[in-house]
């Protein structure tokens, strides 16, 4: 997917804490333009100019990255509209009173330009639904969504404390809130502080029911772990164990 950079239009979405910026930017080979964070309009409009001077105005890819909130701004959407027209050659305008501070042409053109965006979610940059549509038809979307196992793996390429690593190795297939970010939280609680277990549990937001009843406690322990978590009753708990083995 990485390699259609330069050659397509996309957007990498994805929750957070992945790394699929870092990911991204470590992967392909491509000359880019990043704009990160706050981006406004006149900084857009800017940057890929002072950029693409330095190119000749051709063959210009810029990345996108992090800048929620893109499509709230009708002007901004405008440019993102004009600057990933299919055509090979586009002009761009701005035509404001600003620009003579910045010392910025009124207009410019540029040849074979791309953009990638990378956010949490394309639809969520903006309620405003019809900004959306206007822009979504010029970009191919892409979802990067691995399972809680991907990505522990690929946590264990790089990770160094061992301590941390059984713990989420422990607890990762049962929690809702798993990431990359899980490792470098669990680093700091443990140098800090001391029931660092029980709030890396609730950082996890883990299902410690579902962990009981996939554990390999005896029969009696399970129960007594269920009536406990679920704040239940002795039958109650048995009646959850025995439709979990039914």
């Amino acid at each position: 997917m990485i390699n259609l950079f330069g050659n397509v239009n996309f957007v990498l979405e994805s929750r957070g804490g992945l790394g699929k910026s870092h990911l991204f930017k470590e992967t392909t080979k491509k000359d880019f333009l990043e704009l990160s964070t706050h981006l406004t309009p006149l900084a857009l409009y800017r940057e890929l100019y002072h950029y693409s001077k330095e190119r000749n105005f051709q063959n210009i890819n810029v990345l996108i990255d992090d800048c929620d909130g893109l499509e709230t701004n009708p002007l901004m959407v405008s440019l993102l509209k004009r600057v990933s027209e299919s055509e090979k050659k586009i002009t761009m305008h701005y035509h404001s009173s600003k620009i003579i501070n910045e010392g910025l042409p009124g207009t410019y053109d540029l040849e074979n330009v791309h953009i990638a965006i990378i956010c949490n979610s394309f639809k969520e940059l903006s309620n405003n639904k019809m900004n959306i549509k206007a822009l979504s038809d010029r970009f191919v979307c892409f979802l990067f969504n691995p399972s809680n196992i991907e990505v522990f793996r690929y946590l264990e390429n790089w990770g160094k404390d061992i301590q941390a690593l059984n713990f989420l190795k422990k607890y990762f297939n049962y929690s809702s809130n798993f990431s990359l970010r899980s490792y470098l939280h669990l680093i700091a609680l443990k140098k800090y502080m001391k029931d660092w277990e029980d709030i890396m549990k609730k950082d996890l937001n883990i299902d410690e029911v579902e962990y009981v009843l996939n554990s390999n406690f005896p029969n009696k322990e399970k129960v007594l772990e269920i009536s406990k978590l679920r704040k239940c009753g002795i039958r109650n708990a048995q009646i959850i164990l025995k439709k979990r083995k039914g």
